[in-house]
């Protein structure tokens, strides 16, 4: 089932002996190993939690401002209005003037943003 040559390495579950007992006749059947039948079934599910959980963490409202811009960086870059150095200062603390909150607020489309 594996494509590539990996060294496996030990993983330990808890799980009912019936599932085991399946689990291992199954591998008897295809000649693989338990592992690598749990490797093959659990792959795609674990790629969409992991997609997931990038997503959320991308969703979450930062507490800073300097988080914020952190989180926004290239997003704030791609946008062409404010400079990579300004960026840089803005994200190590420096605080933005009136007119840089609202170009910030506008670019991405945010109603309000964190206060330090």
């Amino acid at each position: 089932m594996a494509e590539e040559a990996v060294k496996p390495t030990p993983l330990r579950l808890l799980v009912s002996e019936e599932f085991k007992s399946r689990l291992k006749a199954q591998a008897g059947r295809m000649g693989v190993t338990m592992g690598e039948i749990i490797e093959a079934v659990a792959t795609k599910p674990l790629r969409e939690l992991e997609l997931k959980s990038v997503q959320a963490s991308g969703n979450e409202q930062p507490e800073t401002f300097k988080d914020l811009i952190r989180q926004k960086y290239f997003e704030l870059m791609n946008s062409g209005k404010l400079g990579h150095q300004r960026l840089k200062e803005l994200s190590f603390g420096q605080k933005p003037t009136i007119k840089e909150r609202q170009l910030i607020s506008q670019i991405l489309e945010l109603d309000s943003l964190p206060e330090d």
